[in-house]
């Protein structure tokens, strides 16, 4: 283009045009020169109309020559992709192997996504109603390459029958090796073989800040990949039996479907199994993940047992009364007996409901994280004695000592 408007042999002449402010000859013409006038005029304006229209005609054909089509009708290209050659070209993204880590170990986002994700499973339960009905669906991550998966016990509590979808779409009937109320954590077997296992890291060493991603099936969308980070570790986040569980507290997007998925660090490797996410007017990015170094002993004894083999329990469920809250209806803080299992030796030892354990072993129960302390490295058949605080209907206050048999917890 440039070497048209450089061309020494121009076809047009700049012309100057009088100046309007100049003032008109008094000096009267004849009629011979206003016609010459007139004719000049109607010239110049066809030599500039018509090299106004060359010019563009000229610069259309040009642009459209550099830029590799002709120009034709406003439709073509438009019909099918058909009859012309204009339409819409899509580069190829460049080329970015995402499964390589960084000098440092770390994974991109999809590199985290590529080596994860065939590792995550959908589980989808059934109950017997009278025929099969879909009961609910959740997520699960392959443990060992001939089938093991782990879940959540809530995933698959009340189910008659258990199906696994991989990430291939293929599906594979799953039995239930063991399960566990206590701290929500389910083991599931499926007859399969070479199948894709995850890298498991310790939780211990993740740290408040890491980014982490979060991958499962909310609402049935399989392989979903959400991004967050680490807002806080070792949340105590109580189970319907009232266990707390030390778990990781993610901004990572966790919803209904995604129990049971991979909570994963940069580094590709699932420190926690995403568990449950705090719902409630005004709160937004608060999920919830099992720490892998909790589930761990959990998962090992639900393998080869079947349930957690040796975990004691008192036989109780309770309601922890704080300092201030004693000291409003007058009463002593601890843990305020609710209900005591009749097929545990405690329903035998003299402990009744609406007691108040103000300590045990004569640890201060200030407050119920304590217990798990407390009964750390006993055994079924194991004594411990517990400090109780009883007011009757009428007023009377007893302080009691009553020795309760530890009962084994198989997490039912």
């Amino acid at each position: 283009m440039n070497d048209f408007f450089n061309n020494n042999n121009n076809d047009f002449e700049i012309i100057d045009f009088p100046d309007d402010n100049m003032k008109p000859r008094k000096k009267q013409r004849n009629s011979k020169m206003i016609m010459a006038g007139f004719l000049a005029a109607v010239f110049i304006i066809s030599v500039v109309g018509f090299g106004s229209f060359a010019l563009k005609d000229y610069l259309a054909q040009y642009i459209n020559t550099e830029n590799g089509s002709s120009m034709g009708d406003a439709n073509d290209g438009i019909k099918d992709g058909a009859g012309g050659d204009v339409s819409l070209e899509l580069a190829s993204k460049p080329s970015n192997e995402n499964v390589k880590p960084d000098e440092n170990g770390r994974y991109t986002t999809e590199g985290v996504a590529d080596l994860v994700k065939p590792s995550v499973v959908g589980v989808v339960t059934y109950k017997q109603a009278p025929i099969l009905q879909e009961l609910g669906a959740g997520s699960g991550i392959i443990m060992t390459a001939d089938g093991y998966i782990i879940t959540n016990e809530h995933v698959v509590s009340g189910a008659n029958a258990v199906k696994v979808v991989l990430s291939d779409d293929k599906e594979y009937e799953a039995e239930i090796i063991g399960s566990d109320v206590k701290t929500d954590l389910a083991v599931l077997k499926i007859n399969a073989k070479n199948l894709t296992p995850a890298a498991f890291g310790s939780s211990s060493q993740t740290k408040v800040g890491e980014d982490v991603v979060a991958i499962g099936n909310p609402a049935g969308l399989s392989g979903s990949v959400t991004k967050g980070i680490v807002s806080e570790l070792n949340r105590e986040v109580a189970t319907e039996s009232g266990y707390g569980l030390k778990s990781i507290q993610t901004d990572a997007a966790i919803n209904p479907g995604n129990s049971g998925g991979a909570l994963v660090n940069m580094f590709g490797q699932v420190i926690g199994i995403n568990s449950s996410k705090y719902v409630g007017t005004g709160y937004e990015g608060i999920g919830f993940a099992i720490a892998i170094d909790e589930a761990k002993p959990i998962l090992d004894h639900l393998i080869n047992y079947g349930y957690v083999k040796d975990r004691v329990k008192i036989g109780i469920s309770y309601t922890e009364i704080t300092e201030t809250t004693a000291k409003m209806y007058g009463l002593k803080a601890g843990l305020y007996v609710q209900t005591i299992d009749e097929e545990a030796q405690v329903a035998s030892s003299g402990l009744k409901e609406y007691d108040i354990i103000t300590h045990i072993d004569g640890v201060n129960m200030t407050s119920a994280s304590l217990i798990s302390g407390v009964l750390d490295g006993k055994k079924p058949g194991d004594k411990i004695t517990l400090t109780v605080y009883r007011k009757s209907i009428t007023g009377t206050e007893q302080t009691l000592k009553i020795n309760v048999v530890l009962s084994e917890d198989k997490g039912e």
